[in-house]
C-alpha cells in the first residue's frame, strides 16, 4: 500500500487500510492509496465519504467558527447555496488529496478563503473588461486596492493589463493619492475567510465521475486520438449539492491604508463575489454547470439567526429568573425589570414567568390613599385637570378619599400646594361650593383645624 503514512502509525490504525481512523480529513491526506484502481478505487471512497465525525462535534465547530467571524470588526456575511456539486482542490491527484477540501478537524466541506477571493477577483477584473465604459480608472483603482497586488501585476501580461490596459496608468496615480504611493507589493484592503456550511448535511459528499476516452493521447502514448481506446472512468468525491455557505469579507489590517474608502471597497467587494459565486461558479468544471451558487438566502438567514440569538438569550434568563424568594422591599423593581426583560424579548414569551410576576403582585407593600392620590397628582398634565377630576367631585367622594385630597391640599408644598393655592380664594359655581365642603369636612370631620390661609 502506498499510503502517506509510516507503517507503525498504520498498525496503530488497525492495519493497512487505517480502519481506526475517525477523522475523514485525515484519512483522505494522510491513507489514500493513488495504487488502486476501478472497484477497489471506489470502495476505498465510498467508505472515506461516508465517515464522519458525531454530528453534535460538526455542529460545536461550525457554530464556533460562525461565532468567532460574528466577533470580526467590519465583518460582512453573505449566504449562498451550491445549486450544483462542487469540486474543489482538484488540481493535485484526486486520490492523494481526495479531490476535495475538507476542513481539518471534521472533514466537513470547506471553501479556502483563496479560493473566495480569487473567484471574487475575477469577477471584478471580467466586469472592468466587458462592462464598464466610464471611469475605468477608478474602476481598476478599487479592484487593485480591494484584493491587493504584486509587481507583476502592473506588467504588460498581468491580468490587470487584460482588464484594462487603458486605464492602468491613471489607475496607479489614483492609488498613489488614496494610500501616498503605489508600494511593489500591498496585500489588498479586504480579507476574505474561508466558507463553511451553516449546518452539517447528512449527504454532504458523494462519488462523481469522469470518463477519459483518450487515455493514450492524453498520456502522450499516441499522437493522434482515435475513437478506439478503451474509456476510462476515474470516481473522485464531490461537495453534494444543497449546502447553504457562510462566505464573509471584512477590512484588513492593511485595510486602515485606505482610510475611509474602505467602506466603499466592502460594498464592492461583497458585490463582485456574489456576482462570481452566482454568475462564474466556484471550482472546477463551472463550463459543465458545476459550483454555481444562489446567494438569494442573505437575508432569511440573517433573521433567522437574530432568531437564535434571542432565543438562546431568553432561555438562559428563563433558567435563572426567580422572582419568589426577592424581598418584599425589592420586589416592585425586580418585577420592573423583569417586565422590562420580557418586552425585550418580544415575540418570546413564557407563561409561567407572567404568572410568577402576577403572583408576587400580591406580595408587594401596599400603597394607602394618600400615597395613590399623590402618584395620580403628579402624573396629572396640569392642575386643571385635577381640580375638575377630584377638587369638584369631593363631596361625591368616599371618607377614606376625602381625607386624602385634604392631606394633600394642606401639604407645605407639592401638586397639593399647588391646587390648594388656586381654588382657596376667589372661585365660584361647583368649585366654590367644594372648597366650602372640604373646609368644612376638615374642621369638623377630621379635626384638623382650618385649612391654610
Amino acid at each position: 500500500m502506498s499510503a502517506h503514512a509510516q507503517m507503525h502509525t498504520l498498525d496503530l490504525l488497525g492495519g493497512p487500510h487505517a480502519p481506526g481512523c475517525e477523522n475523514r480529513s485525515l484519512r483522505f491526506s494522510r491513507f489514500t492509496d493513488p495504487s488502486l484502481k476501478e472497484d477497489s478505487r471506489r470502495a476505498f471512497l465510498d467508505v472515506a465519504i461516508t465517515q464522519k465525525l458525531p454530528e453534535s462535534v460538526c455542529r460545536d465547530r461550525l457554530a464556533d467558527y460562525d461565532a468567532f467571524l460574528d466577533t470580526v470588526p467590519g465583518v460582512n456575511r453573505i449566504y449562498a447555496e451550491n445549486k450544483a456539486r462542487l469540486l474543489l482542490n482538484m488540481s493535485g491527484g484526486v486520490m492523494e488529496n481526495a479531490g476535495c477540501s475538507l476542513d481539518r478537524r471534521t472533514g466537513l466541506p470547506l471553501i479556502p478563503g483563496s479560493a473566495v477571493k480569487g473567484v471574487a477577483r475575477h469577477a471584478a477584473l471580467d466586469t472592468l473588461k466587458n462592462e464598464i465604459r466610464e471611469s475605468r480608472p477608478v474602476y481598476l483603482a478599487k479592484i487593485a486596492l480591494t484584493f491587493g497586488w504584486v509587481s507583476g501585476d502592473w506588467t504588460e501580461t498581468s491580468d490587470f493589463v487584460w482588464a484594462a490596459a487603458d486605464a492602468r496608468s491613471d489607475a496607479m496615480a489614483i492609488i498613489a493619492e488614496a494610500i501616498g504611493s503605489v508600494p511593489k507589493d500591498f496585500a489588498g484592503a479586504i480579507a476574505f475567510f474561508s466558507a463553511m456550511p451553516r449546518t452539517p448535511m447528512h449527504h454532504d459528499l458523494e462519488l462523481d465521475i469522469v470518463t477519459s476516452h483518450h487515455k493514450n493521447y492524453y498520456g502522450e502514448k499516441i499522437e493522434v486520438a482515435f475513437d478506439n481506446e478503451q474509456p476510462n472512468p476515474v470516481v473522485f468525491p464531490a461537495v453534494a449539492a444543497g449546502h447553504v455557505f457562510g462566505f464573509a469579507i471584512a477590512p484588513s489590517p492593511g485595510g486602515a491604508a485606505v482610510g475611509d474608502l474602505i467602506t466603499e471597497l466592502l460594498v464592492c467587494a461583497k458585490k463582485w463575489l456574489v456576482r462570481g459565486i452566482e454568475t462564474y461558479g466556484m471550482g472546477a468544471k463551472t463550463a459543465a454547470g458545476y459550483g454555481w451558487f444562489d446567494a438569494g438566502k442573505a437575508e432569511a438567514i440573517r433573521l433567522e439567526k437574530e432568531r437564535q440569538r434571542l432565543q438562546s438569550a431568553f432561555d438562559v434568563w428563563r433558567a435563572t429568573f426567580n422572582i419568589d424568594d426577592v424581598p418584599p422591599d425589592q420586589l416592585a423593581d425586580a418585577i420592573q425589570k423583569a417586565e422590562s426583560c420580557l418586552r425585550s424579548f418580544a415575540p418570546l414569551q413564557d407563561q409561567t414567568i407572567t404568572d410568577a410576576i402576577n403572583r408576587n403582585r400580591n406580595r408587594l407593600p401596599q400603597k394607602n390613599a394618600l400615597d395613590k392620590l399623590r402618584e395620580i397628582w403628579d402624573a396629572a398634565p396640569n392642575l386643571k385637570s385635577i381640580i375638575n377630576g377630584d377638587i369638584k367631585a369631593f363631596e361625591r367622594a368616599t371618607d377614606e378619599k376625602k381625607a386624602a385630597i385634604i392631606m394633600l391640599l394642606r401639604e407645605p408644598s407639592g401638586r397639593g400646594a399647588e391646587v390648594w393655592q388656586q381654588v382657596k380664594t376667589g372661585q365660584k359655581g361647583d368649585t366654590a361650593k367644594a372648597v366650602d365642603a372640604l373646609r368644612i369636612y376638615c374642621k369638623n370631620t377630621l379635626n384638623l383645624g382650618k385649612m391654610p390661609a
